[in-house]
């Protein structure tokens, strides 16, 4: 009896420590589970001060989030009194009438969440950033920060390329105006080659003059030909004729 009451504290102080033991390393194991990521970066950085409004606005936290959860990012001017409102007391807040310049959904890469911006007839001044999103461990997660840009964003951007490009046309066809001075120039070449036109008409006649020519220089030499044969064939005949004369006498 004496043993098994000197054993029985043993082994319960044995069972505590290995229970103590496996609910620390429960905890240590499961803390991490349980830790919500931190928001790294903002961008803008809260409180900048940009000259223009910018294209989109985005967040980094130190984990992943999850893309298919709940993400949201609101942006508005400081004409919007109850912005901050989003965040302190929901409930109170009113924002029907304050302009959102988010523009489509917010896009999740890891860490990061990304939310373009409407910059059409943005103000200068103060703006909110309303965010939420979830986290990796399926918590969400909601604040805001704020930024100031000293001036307007360009209300169209793309309009300015526009005429631009008009412009550019605009000068093509000023191109095609000189080509009808270089039209009129032709009218002068049309000019210059009726001359030519004009030239070959005596050519023309000259051309047959030359011909006349060649046929009388044809004709020449047969003339003389037949005449210089008729005086050698006279001359032969009368020297026949002496030498016939002087046999006889």
């Amino acid at each position: 009896m004496t043993d098994t009451r000197t054993r029985s504290p043993r082994s319960l102080a044995a069972r505590i420590v290995g229970a103590a033991s496996l609910a620390a390393a429960l905890v240590l194991t499961a803390s991490p589970a349980f830790a919500h990521s931190d928001l790294v970066a903002t961008s803008p950085a809260e409180g900048a001060t940009l000259d223009v409004v910018p294209a989109e606005v985005s967040l980094t936290f130190s984990d992943d989030l999850l893309a298919e959860g709940a993400a949201e990012i609101q942006v508005f001017d400081e004409t919007c009194a109850d912005a901050g409102l989003l965040i302190a007391n929901p409930g109170m807040a009113d924002t029907r009438d304050c302009r959102n310049y988010a523009s489509g959904d917010p896009v999740v890469t890891g860490p990061t969440i990304t939310q373009a911006l409407d910059r059409t007839d943005a103000v200068a001044g103060t703006y909110t950033v309303v965010w939420r999103v979830t986290y990796g461990d399926a918590h969400s997660g909601e604040d805001l920060f704020t930024f100031t840009a000293s001036g307007a964003a360009p209300a169209e951007p793309s309009d300015d390329p526009s005429p631009t490009e008009t412009a550019l046309p605009a000068d093509p066809s000023a191109s095609a105006e000189p080509t009808t001075p270089a039209e009129t120039t032709d009218p002068a070449t049309a000019a210059p080659s009726a001359t030519a036109t004009a030239s070959p008409s005596p050519t023309a006649t000259a051309s047959p003059t030359p011909a006349a020519d060649a046929s009388s220089g044809v004709s020449a030499p047969l003339v003389i030909g037949i005449v210089a044969g008729v005086v050698v064939l006279a001359l032969i005949v009368f020297i026949v004729v002496m030498i016939v004369r002087a046999r006889r006498n």
